[in-house]
């Protein structure tokens, strides 16, 4: 049962991060073409999200060793580190948007000139996204009940996931 859980976590993180990589290269290119910085936030979330899913794979992999004299109570600690970096992570992405707005909105206040955002790409961008999160949110959530309910990086994953869909959406919708 132990091995079938792992593979199913496995499997589910492997999806996660190659879906991460297909939203961080959307991003980043529908912030290109509609100058928002909003979907370059959102796009780099997703980059982030990605590397974290390939951390993650190795925290899945070193939290089924058994203890030893090096961690006498065994790997699972790695679980909640990795729950921490995640939340750290997003709250270093929300700063960084926080500055950014605020330095356009200095430069446009004091007569610079902002980008004119170009809407199509962004409705597009916002619908697609939302999607794949929700998608992504649901197969980490049904492959954490499928595993036991004892996996912290797939409940973690489904969270992450809707937490992009709603910045997603929200950078749409903005």
């Amino acid at each position: 049962p132990e091995n079938t859980a792992a593979a199913i976590e496995r499997q589910s993180l492997e999806i996660g991060k190659w879906g991460n990589l297909v939203m961080a290269v959307a991003g980043v290119g529908a912030a290109y073409l509609s100058h928002s910085d909003a979907l370059l936030v959102d796009g780099l979330y997703s980059g982030v999200n990605f590397c974290s899913a390939m951390v993650a794979a190795r925290v899945s992999v070193a939290v089924l060793q058994r203890p030893d004299r090096r961690y006498p109570f065994g790997y699972a600690a790695y679980e909640a580190l990795y729950v921490n970096f995640r939340a750290m992570v997003l709250l270093g992405i929300m700063i960084f948007a926080v500055f950014g707005a605020l330095q356009k909105i200095t430069t446009y206040a004091a007569g610079g000139e902002v980008p004119k955002l170009v809407f199509g790409p962004i409705m597009i961008y916002a619908v697609i996204m939302v999607l794949i999160c929700a998608a992504l949110a649901f197969w980490h959530q049904y492959n954490w009940r499928r595993s036991g309910k004892r996996s912290e990086l797939l409940i973690t994953e489904s969270r992450a996931a809707v937490v992009d869909g709603v910045i997603s959406g929200g950078a749409g919708g903005g």
